[in-house]
């Protein structure tokens, strides 16, 4: 697998003993990789692209890919598949336009999907969610989700990376 997983959950946190006032380890986990990643983006000014991706358990998925040009997010494109593979819709947004379409990834930056990770995912309850939190093979975050225990399909809120392009 190119990736590793962590999954992480309260009752492995009490047995290592994790149960004081210190940080969780998945947060000092997510600080290395957030290092990495602001040496990556250092080197290259700021200017990446990357794509997210979601599926449902109806066999719908999209791709939505951001292009990012000194930390801004000037170009947007989104297409919906049907289980079959057919793309049913689509959109390309670009400069003012960003953002202006619903029903696709909201816009941020790499730097903004580290922030969302750490404060609105690893921050829920494990005895109440299923917190996964994984990274590509080169340290940057690839997965951050939390999904509730009484939650049956579709239920897993967060961010990702499905990929990441420095080359631009």
């Amino acid at each position: 697998m190119r990736h590793s997983l962590l999954a992480i959950s309260l009752a492995a946190a009490l047995i290592a003993g994790c149960g004081s006032d210190s940080e969780p380890p998945e947060k000092d986990s997510l600080a290395e990789s957030l290092s990495v990643w602001q040496d990556m983006k250092t080197a290259d000014d700021g200017t990446y692209q990357y794509t997210r991706t979601s599926s449902s358990f109806s066999g719908v998925r999209t791709t939505t890919t951001f292009v990012v040009e000194n930390d801004v997010v000037v170009r947007r494109t989104h297409e919906v598949y049907d289980a079959d593979g057919t793309v049913i819709d689509s959109f390309d947004e670009q400069g003012d336009e960003v953002g202006s379409n619903t029903g696709a990834h909201p816009v941020y930056n790499v730097d903004e999907l580290y922030q969302i990770c750490r404060d609105d995912v690893l921050s829920q309850d494990p005895e109440k969610n299923q917190i996964i939190l994984t990274f590509h093979e080169d340290g940057i975050l690839e997965t951050c989700v939390y999904v509730p225990l009484d939650c049956a399909d579709d239920c897993d809120e967060g961010v990702d990376i499905a990929t990441l392009d420095m080359s631009l």
